[in-house]
C-alpha cells in the first residue's frame, strides 16, 4: 500500500531478476545500525521505484526473502534482508535499483517445489514514517529472465573486477609478475566491519550526518566496505 504524505509519495514498480552476480556488497540492518556483508553468489533483483515531491530525501529499499506463508526468513546474523539506499535526485523520479539477494536465501528446496520466489519489498523514507510502500511479490518464469548464455562471463567479471577486490590485471600480475607477495588482513580502521568508524554507519541512512564517508555513505573509506585490506610485499 502506497502512503502519500505532505512530503510526497513513494511507490514500487516492476520487480524482476535480470542477472546473477557474485560478491556484491550486502547491507543489512539491526538494532545497532547497518551491517556490511558480502552476498556471495546472488540473484540481482531489479526494483522499479517512483518518487514524487521527494527530491533530496533518503529512501531505503528493503528486500526480504519470505517462506510460502509470507514469514521473513532469518539466518545466524538475524533477519534476512538486503538494503539499498538512494537519495532521490529529482522531484519526479522514475528509476530502478539493483538489490543483491544471496543465492542460498532464495533458491531453496521450498522455492524449487513451488517454482517461484516470494519476496517482501519495502520503500521507506528516512524521517517520514508516513511515506512509503510495502508489497509482496512472487517471482517466477515470467519475471526471472537471466541470460544463461552470458552467465559465465558475468560471474567472471564480478569475480575479477567487482567489489570483492582488485581487478584481473592485479591478479595476473601476482601470478606471473614474480616480484610481489600479498597478505590479506582485517582492516585496521574498521576492525573488519566495513562500517565507517566516524559515524558507525549512520551516514548510510543520512549522508549529511558524516563528511568523512560522504563519497560512499556509511562505508569505511580505507577498505571500501570489504572489511579487509591487501598489503603487497616486494620479494625481489
Amino acid at each position: 500500500m502506497c502512503l502519500p504524505s505532505a512530503a510526497g509519495s513513494l511507490s514500487i514498480g516492476s520487480v524482476t531478476v535480470d542477472n546473477v552476480g557474485l560478491n556484491k556488497r550486502l547491507i543489512r540492518l539491526d538494532d545497532n545500525g547497518i551491517i556490511v556483508d558480502n552476498s556471495g553468489m546472488c540473484l540481482e533483483v531489479t526494483v522499479g521505484i517512483k518518487a514524487a515531491g521527494m527530491s533530496g530525501r533518503r529512501v531505503l529499499c528493503i528486500v526480504n526473502p519470505l517462506d510460502e506463508n509470507e514469514n521473513t526468513l532469518a539466518d545466524s546474523k538475524g533477519e534476512a534482508m538486503s538494503v539499498v539506499a538512494i537519495t532521490i535526485p529529482s522531484a519526479n523520479y522514475n528509476g530502478k535499483l539493483m538489490v543483491p539477494m544471496p543465492y542460498q536465501w532464495v533458491v531453496t528446496d521450498q522455492t524449487r517445489a513451488l517454482n517461484k520466489i516470494k519476496l517482501g519489498i519495502s520503500l521507506l523514507c528516512m524521517g517520514d514514517k508516513d511515506s512509503g510502500e510495502m508489497k509482496i511479490v512472487d517471482l517466477d518464469g515470467s519475471t526471472i529472465k537471466v541470460d544463461r548464455s552470458n552467465m559465465g562471463a558475468k560471474l567472471m567479471g564480478d569475480m575479477f573486477g567487482g567489489s570483492a577486490g582488485g581487478g584481473i590485471g592485479d591478479l595476473l600480475g601476482g601470478l606471473f609478475g614474480g616480484g610481489d607477495a600479498e597478505s590479506t588482513q582485517p582492516c585496521p580502521s574498521c576492525e573488519g566491519t566495513g562500517v565507517c568508524v566516524h559515524c558507525d554507519g549512520d551516514g548510510y541512512l543520512d549522508p549529511k550526518s558524516c563528511r568523512k564517508c560522504a563519497s560512499d555513505p556509511g562505508i569505511c573509506r580505507r577498505c571500501k566496505g570489504e572489511g579487509t585490506i591487501t598489503i603487497k610485499y616486494d620479494i625481489y
